[in-house]
């Protein structure tokens, strides 16, 4: 978090009325009429800009949860706020401890000289949403670096009511990380993917976003049938037919990405025909709603792997 402006200091006779933790949404995904808890925790040690966070880098933090309450909140993505006198953008809104914004409240002038001073003394916070089993579930997108995303302090000074916001810079270090639990998943699921039954896969596959499953497909068949051969590849195609049977709010992803695993496993690449390359429309890997298909073409790999 930042600092708005220069010259930041609290009144020792301030007194806090809350501190609001506001996240500005982008979008969501699933049912939103499932409730979401939150558990919110101060970071116990500061983020590297400089350094590579993976989504299972999870971070450490403070112990005790800084949510005020932990009520189911039902995400509204598109319904602005009224705030004050104006109506702002869709937002999540967070109250969180008053020992949380008093500490806030009461840091003195040189912690709060400049932006370095100050993330030099907090180091930022970790939202959590918590697992809802009874429910569908949703996921939410949110804008870190929106007007409206921020920690908000109300606080009193002589009777007169003001606030004051920690806004969420282009600069300030953040990421996300995903944990899945498979557990309850189908049991053919858990088969292929969690105890690696591959056969399972000729019928079958799994993709998953946020950090959760990928699918390999290998072509030793194909080689084998052009071993020896002198061929001209006019055309081909990776084809992935959807078989989800999930609700209407589970919408398919608009496009799913393709790569090429190198030999030793450690590393992806994309074909000579990824959009990158080519271009999307000649490339594909976009929903076709009529067809329920997602194309990739791989013309140029294929020919190159039947040429090496």
């Amino acid at each position: 978090f930042d600092l708005s402006g220069s010259n930041t200091f609290f009144p020792k006779q301030a007194v806090l009325d809350s501190v609001v933790l506001n996240l500005q949404y982008s979008g969501y995904f699933g049912d939103t009429m499932s409730g979401i808890r939150f558990e919110v925790n101060e970071l116990a040690a500061p983020l590297n800009q400089n350094q590579y966070y993976s989504y299972n880098d999870e971070p450490e933090v403070k112990t005790g949860d800084l949510c005020y309450s932990h009520n189911y909140i039902q995400p509204r993505p598109y319904t602005g706020i009224r705030q004050d006198t104006t109506t702002v953008a869709a937002h999540l809104s967070l109250r969180l401890t008053n020992a949380f914004g008093r500490r806030l409240l009461t840091l003195n002038k040189s912690e709060l000289s400049t932006t370095a001073a100050f993330q030099n003394v907090f180091y930022g916070l970790c939202v959590r949403a918590l697992a809802h089993n009874n429910a569908t579930g949703n996921l939410c997108y949110m804008s870190l670096t929106s007007a409206t995303s921020g920690i908000t302090i109300y606080y009193t000074v002589d009777r007169q009511h003001k606030k004051y916001t920690f806004p969420i810079s282009s600069t300030c270090t953040r990421y996300n990380f995903y944990t899945h639990d498979y557990t309850t998943a189908a049991a053919d699921f858990r088969s292929q993917v969690i105890d690696g039954n591959q056969e399972l896969g000729s019928q079958k596959l799994y993709v998953q976003p946020t950090a959760g499953v990928k699918t390999r497909v290998k072509l030793d068949d194909l080689l084998g049938q052009f071993q020896g051969k002198n061929v001209v590849i006019n055309r081909a195609e990776l084809v992935l037919t959807n078989i989800s049977t999930d609700e209407d709010y589970f919408f398919q992803p608009y496009n799913l990405s393709l790569q090429v695993v190198s030999g030793d496993g450690n590393s992806t690449y994309y074909t000579p025909d990824d959009a990158s390359y080519t271009s999307s429309s000649y490339f594909g890997g976009i929903y076709d709603e009529k067809t329920g298909e997602y194309r990739f073409r791989i013309t140029n790999y294929v020919q190159r792997l039947l040429k090496a």
